[in-house]
């Protein structure tokens, strides 16, 4: 927790003037029964009414600067609160950013949203709580047990009973419910991570009539959820009856023996009732207990938002001198697993792609293709080996200047909500209209925007629903295009579009664009015209060449082509 704390030293101000308004409320707070025994003790055992008219004035006055105390506190607490937790969550979104691909895995993006969403908001109710009640509460506290020793020290023994009881209660509580709390979040994530997964394959779920199914998985994971958060609940209910009964014994306690006390003439009646009422002040003050459901959601969630914030980002060269990345792309020894280590997605791959070569690497699923493409602009660390570009070791090349000379479009289309063209400028926001137009052409979606009535500036609706998929395809390749990057990858990204439309953007790419393609597919058709076509087979090369070089000299390549097209023959693209 005190990682976050350290997103409140920019609000100093705020965090040092809520305690000292809280002072000036409880320093009224512990006035008042002394005005109380003054009224009981001096005005009606005497009959003095003047005595009884001005201690109650002086009660309402000061009463109503102690609520403008407590006003000025909640001010204080929740700018305080609100501004650290809007900079935190701005920290941990923008550390997500830098994340590694492998630690973004290891999260979850369902747990992400959770630890950017309520586990920040646990954090930020707990800071108003600690500049308000955790302040209050030991003020409280030692106010009322030195006003009640000034007023009887032998009824102040009972403290000596009932403040060791509430203690051990408080921490023993504290203690078994901080670990249900944790589990209560780690559930929070499966409920997040069920939503998202529905919400995002609606049409899946819809289409294959599984509602049911989806209904009765969310349920189970609501289900569980709401099981640790009733225990956790139970745990803390337990803790408000025994206070009160404690705090309840208490005041009868006083009551029965300083009753006693009045009638041997020790102390009067007024003297009792401020008792009672700091007794009240300083049981209340330990009941801080009640508050113990946020301490410990607020400390199990200041954990979870601190791994992500205390989590290395992906190793970086500074940004220095602009490297020439047109040349060639070269893999030496090149290992890749996810887990870092035994599971090999990838083994020993050599292999050379020339500058404005156009390659294709082409397998069966799960060959590692997608895998070795994401190598490339280090989306994912290589185990061993290098890759180089224009003799260069990609990790000598920061991160930014790699990413912006490689164009990318990936199996799944991602859009985002906004307009035509922010869309398509997004990988290269200053590009002109008529840039933006042109890559449309070139990815042979201009003519659908053509017909929209607000053009490039008509509206695209959350994750693009407004487009069918080869759309959505071609807006992302569109996208890729406008980058005009040396390099430029397709992870299996014309699987939505048409043959004739497939050779279509693949003909006017190469006319448009002076770069490295990286094709990756496993439809031969889509890859017969390729300078050369890489075969991979359990994350191997298993042979390169042409269409008809492979045809001729690969009994994979024919395997795959039989399975494609029935018989050995050309393909005509």
């Amino acid at each position: 927790m005190k990682r976050l704390f350290k997103f409140l030293k920019p609000y100093w101000i705020f965090v040092v003037l809520a305690p000292l308004a809280m002072f000036l409320e409880v320093a009224i707070d512990l006035f008042q029964p002394k005005l109380l025994e003054e009224i009981i003790d001096v005005g009606i055992m005497n009959q003095n009414l003047d005595v009884v008219v001005s201690a109650g004035t002086k009660m309402l006055i000061i009463t109503f600067i102690g609520v403008l105390g407590g006003i000025a506190c909640v001010i204080f607490s929740t700018l305080a609160a609100q501004n650290a937790g809007a900079d935190i969550r701005r920290s941990v979104f923008t550390k997500v950013q830098y994340l590694s691909f492998a630690k973004l895995d290891k999260f979850g993006t369902g747990s992400l949203i959770t630890r950017i969403t309520d586990d920040i908001v646990q954090f930020q109710q707990f800071i108003m709580i600690l500049l308000r009640m955790f302040v209050r509460a030991p003020m409280l506290f030692i106010g009322s047990l030195i006003m009640s020793l000034l007023i009887s020290w032998k009824l102040s023994l009972i403290f000596l009973v009932v403040i060791p009881l509430v203690t051990y209660l408080t921490f023993a509580i504290m203690k078994r419910v901080l670990p249900l709390f944790s589990r209560v979040q780690k559930e929070m994530d499966n409920v997040n991570t069920r939503v998202r997964d529905n919400l995002l394959g609606i049409r899946v779920v819809k289409s294959f009539a599984s509602s049911r199914f989806e209904s009765s998985k969310f349920e189970d994971a609501n289900e569980k959820y709401t099981q640790i958060a009733m225990k956790a609940a139970r745990t803390m209910v337990i803790i408000m009856p025994l206070l009160s009964l404690i705090l309840n014994l208490g005041i009868v306690a006083v009551i029965w023996f300083g009753g006693i006390q009045v009638e041997a003439g020790g102390m009067q009646t007024g003297q009792i009732m401020a008792f009672v009422n700091y007794l009240g002040r300083m049981l209340m003050s330990m009941m801080i207990g009640m508050m113990l459901v946020f301490v410990s959601r607020a400390q199990a969630s200041a954990k979870r938002v601190a791994e992500v914030l205390e989590e290395s980002e992906e190793e970086d060269v500074k940004a220095g001198i602009s490297h020439d990345l047109r040349g060639p792309i070269v893999f030496e020894n090149v290992d890749f697993s996810y887990d870092g280590g035994g599971n090999k997605i990838l083994h020993n791959l050599n292999f050379t792609i020339n500058q404005g070569e156009t390659v294709a690497f082409l397998g069966d699923t799960g060959s590692g293709k997608s895998s070795l493409v994401s190598l490339l602009p280090r989306l994912y660390e290589v185990d061993s080996g290098k890759i180089l570009l224009n003799g260069i070791d990609i990790k000598e090349i920061s991160r930014h200047e790699l990413r912006k000379n490689i164009s990318m479009v990936f199996q799944e289309a991602v859009l985002f909500s906004g307009k035509i063209k922010d869309n398509i400028s997004y990988g290269r926001p200053g590009a002109s209209d008529e840039e933006i137009a042109k890559a449309a052409e070139v990815a042979q979606i201009a003519d659908f925007v053509d017909t929209l009535p607000e053009k490039y500036d008509a509206r695209l609706s959350q994750m693009a629903t407004n487009l069918s998929g080869g759309q959505k395809q071609r807006m992302a390749i569109a996208r890729a295009v406008a980058m005009r990057s040396p390099i430029l990858i397709f992870d299996d990204s014309t699987s939505a579009l048409d043959a004739k439309t497939e050779s279509e953007v693949m003909r006017a790419i190469g006319e448009e664009l002076d770069c490295t393609k990286i094709i990756i597919a496993q439809k031969i058709s889509s890859v017969a015209n390729a300078d050369r076509i890489f075969l991979l087979d359990d994350g191997k090369i298993a042979g390169s060449g042409t269409h008809k070089q492979l045809l001729k000299e690969s009994d994979l390549y024919r395997d795959i082509y039989r399975s494609q097209f029935g018989e050995v023959g050309e393909v005509n693209a």
